[in-house]
């Protein structure tokens, strides 16, 4: 099956628990991507990396405790939600500077 024009994605609601890099690097027309309300406690560093045209990102709703080095190369990213996790440590300079 070619996933290549796939452009949104919904896996919310569905108990994934971590992320490895590669994982959706055949999607690279993916401009939406929803992980909400999963049990998500780590995306690996690199998960996102082929996803240059990523404009929407929703990973609120998880347990995650880190974002460090999930969002470089995202330039295209103009929207997120990381509320309702448990990141410890959050600085303005891990997001891209695309936000709006």
């Amino acid at each position: 099956m070619d996933l290549s024009t796939l452009w949104r994605l919904q896996l919310n609601g569905n108990r994934i628990s971590n992320l490895t890099s590669g994982l959706f690097h055949k999607l690279d027309s993916l401009q939406i991507l929803d992980l909400s309300n999963n049990i998500l406690r780590s995306i690996e560093a690199g998960t996102f990396d082929a996803n240059v045209k990523l404009q929407a990102l929703r990973l609120d709703s998880n347990g995650l405790t880190s974002i460090e080095e999930l969002f470089t190369g995202l330039s295209n990213l103009m929207w997120l939600n990381v509320s309702t996790n448990a990141i410890v440590n959050f600085d303005y300079i891990l997001l891209p500077v695309s936000l709006r």
